[in-house]
């Protein structure tokens, strides 16, 4: 036979405004926890909590990209440019440049924080 897994004995109860209850949602949603009640024994115990980081510059990097990739070949396939597809691809490329800068002084900034720490 199986062993049972131990259930609580003890439940603990709390009222929180409805404002409360949807950060705790959102904050938990970002964690590695599988339950609520996962995530809340552990906040409540102080046990340390897995949370996933996304790096902002980085996602909206990866989504530039995709869409001027996509983009791009669309107009590759055609094979020949016209005025405006020129100018419009100018402006995309100058578009990822602008991101793909702000993404590497983000990294060296992150870099310089952690080498002073």
């Amino acid at each position: 036979m199986k062993s049972l897994e131990k259930v609580p004995k003890k439940h603990l109860c709390l009222s929180i405004s409805l404002r409360d209850y949807e950060q705790v949602i959102h904050d938990k949603a970002k964690t590695t926890c599988r339950s609520l009640s996962q995530y809340a024994r552990k906040m409540v115990l102080g046990k340390p909590v897995t949370v996933y980081y996304r790096d902002q510059s980085y996602d909206e990097f990866t989504e530039a990209y995709i869409s001027f990739k996509r983009d791009l070949d669309v107009i590759l396939e055609k094979g020949r440019f016209t005025a405006v597809e020129k100018g419009w691809l100018q402006a995309q490329i100058e578009n990822i440049k602008d991101v793909v800068v702000k993404l590497y002084d983000h990294v060296c900034e992150n870099r310089d924080d952690k080498e002073h720490s």
